[in-house]
């Protein structure tokens, strides 16, 4: 994807847009899926998944390789899903309670019970 700024190019902030690109590959074959992520920040980002029975496991390094998570996602029946993640933020640059990877989940460890009705 490339957007090209109406505003102008330029470094981006003192009010000027700048113009932006992203590049992301996608592999996918049964249950696994992987992507790359590229932008013109150099923002890197390889995200997976995995099905392994019922249970889904995702793994990823995002935010420019800093930042790293594990989670899996285990339906119980009866539309309850629980869901367990550890991520680590390890972009300092960023504000605290900040959000690791596609699934945004939440520095250290979070388990998570789901209803859907």
């Amino acid at each position: 994807a490339y957007v090209m700024e109406s505003n102008g190019t330029g470094a981006a902030g003192a009010g000027i847009q700048a113009d932006s690109w992203e590049i992301a590959a996608v592999y996918a074959a049964g249950g696994t899926s992987v992507t790359f992520k590229t932008d013109e920040a150099t923002n890197n980002s390889v995200e997976g998944s995995a099905t392994l029975g019922a249970a889904t496991v995702y793994a990823g390094l995002a935010d420019n390789l800093e930042d790293m998570y594990l989670a899996v996602s285990n339906p119980l029946g009866g539309g309850a899903t629980l869901m367990a993640s550890y991520a680590i933020d390890g972009d300092t640059s960023t504000a605290a309670g900040d959000e690791v990877g596609a699934g945004d989940y939440q520095e250290g460890l979070t388990v998570e019970l789901k209803f859907a009705f």
